[in-house]
């Protein structure tokens, strides 16, 4: 877990991209799925691609909010 998150730290996806939260939900959502292993606090290589995939899902979700309520604000003037 902990490499996870100073990965993320590292590529400064945590705190810009998302938030410390956020990435050790995911971390826990992927560790604890059906194709889960026996080993809580580490993740195999797999694992470890599904993380960096939901990560990726929500930036892309995050962002396009943030560009929807742009839109919609410069719409409004």
């Amino acid at each position: 877990m902990d490499e996870f998150t100073k990965f993320l730290l590292n590529f400064e996806v945590v705190p810009h991209c998302v938030s410390k939260r956020d990435a050790l939900d995911i971390f826990r959502a992927v560790n604890e799925g059906d194709d889960a292993d026996e080993f809580q606090d580490e993740l195999n290589f797999p694992e470890f691609i599904e993380c960096l995939a939901r990560v990726s899902l929500l930036v892309a979700e995050k962002v396009h909010d943030k560009l929807t309520e742009t839109a919609a604000t410069i719409s409004e003037v």
